[in-house]
């Protein structure tokens, strides 16, 4: 390292741009944080690809993938029903200011997601699936009194 770069405080940012060169990360853990601050889950290490993280979003926004670049696009796997009709976004850039700005103005267009949607996964699992057995439960038991009364 050069010794005229680390001379004084006020040069350290003029020595780190030297020496990292212009500015070379990408934005994806900002993206990531805030994508989760709207309500998106992150799943991480789902399949052998391992340069992805898929996003999924609780309420009625389109589930989303991360790329270890920062490109941002539209989830191509199965959509749960709630969300068939939402028309997913292009993908999201990282080169250039204006793809930054497009982004934020779609994370001001996601809404947080609400107590209905927090509570679909329960409601399927102890609600409806056990009433659903209940009922057909009680189908089966009322057929089968008919055939031994009868």
């Amino acid at each position: 390292m050069r010794s005229d770069l680390i001379e004084t405080r006020s040069h350290s940012t003029v020595a780190r741009a030297e020496l990292l060169g212009a500015e070379t990360e990408a934005p994806v853990l900002e993206r990531l944080h805030a994508l989760v601050r709207k309500g998106y889950k992150a799943e991480i290490g789902t399949g052998t690809e391992t340069s992805l993280i898929v996003l999924r979003h609780l309420g009625r926004s389109p589930d989303l993938l991360l790329h270890n670049s920062g490109v941002i696009e539209a989830y191509p796997g199965r959509w749960p029903r709630h969300k068939r009709s939402i028309e997913p976004p292009a993908p999201f850039l990282t080169e250039d200011v204006a793809e930054q700005l497009r982004f934020m103005r779609f994370l001001d267009t996601i809404p947080k997601p609400s107590l209905r949607d927090r509570t679909r996964r329960f409601r399927h699992k102890y609600i409806y699936f056990p009433l659903v057995v209940a009922i057909l439960l009680g189908i089966h038991l009322a057929f089968t009194a008919m055939i031994v009364n009868g």
